[in-house]
Formats: structure tokens, C-alpha cells, sequence
């Protein structure tokens, strides 16, 4: 009988949870942060639309899409960056209108690497001509 009282006692201390993890509380933080991107200077592209890909290697974690306006722009990435992961952000302005990305200089294409991610990243950049080919971002 003893021992059933004692079972008893750990059956109901365990009822009683203390720790918190994402499996046993609901908790949907899964550790993952944001890349907030954002551009300026990107006067000659005003009206047009700008491609972005988030990439891990070469797998496309996501794809967005923005008009430029007075020159500038933001992204955000939600919730799509995995603590200890580097990323590959790609990204171009479709200056020939053709719908898809065409080597420079034809369209104006960019790439930038994120290191191992261990917070929200912010990541600005400033128009320039330091060009990438479209395989690289991922297009």
C-alpha cells in the first residue's frame, strides 16, 4: 500500500511541471529568428519590383517580393532563421521587365552571406554596382 501512495505522489508531481520546453508547454518558439533586410539608394529602380530568396546552400528557405519606393525597401524574414545556421541572401531588381532574373547588366542582381545565426539579424544595403550572377541568388 506503501507504494502505491509513493507512486501516487510522483504521478501527481509530474501533473506539476516546473521546466518548460517547446514539447511539453505549447511553447512555438523553435528557436528561430528574423532577417529584417532593408535597402536605400535604390532611387533608379523606383516602381520597380525587387526578387529576394533566403537561402540555406543552395535550398530556397524563402522567396519575397517588394516594389521599390523613393528609393528604399524592407523585408522581413519571420520566424525563417535557425540558430547556428548561415544563410545566403540573394536578391535582384528586374530592370529589363522580362519577369525573371538575367544576368547583369541586364538586371541588377546581389548576394550577401549571413554567418552562423545566433540572433535577429538586421541587414541593410546601400545600392551598388557590385554585381552578382543570378545562379548565385538563387534565380
Amino acid at each position: 500500500m506503501r507504494n502505491l501512495a509513493f507512486i501516487g505522489a510522483v504521478l501527481a508531481l509530474g501533473a506539476c511541471k516546473t521546466g518548460t520546453s517547446d514539447t511539453d508547454n505549447g511553447d512555438t518558439d523553435s528557436g528561430a529568428y528574423s532577417l529584417t533586410f532593408t535597402g536605400n539608394g535604390y532611387d533608379p529602380h523606383d516602381g520597380a519590383t525587387l526578387y529576394a530568396n533566403l537561402m540555406d546552400g543552395s535550398t530556397i528557405v524563402d522567396t519575397q517580393e517588394v516594389v521599390v519606393a523613393d528609393g528604399t525597401f524592407t523585408l522581413t524574414f519571420a520566424d525563417e532563421l535557425q540558430e547556428g545556421t548561415a544563410y545566403t541572401l540573394g536578391w535582384y531588381v528586374d530592370v529589363d521587365g522580362d519577369d525573371a532574373c538575367t544576368d547583369p547588366p541586364a538586371d541588377h542582381v546581389w548576394t550577401h552571406d549571413i554567418a552562423a545565426v545566433t540572433a535577429d539579424v538586421d541587414y541593410a544595403h546601400t545600392h551598388s554596382t557590385d554585381f552578382a550572377l543570378c545562379a548565385d541568388a538563387g534565380f
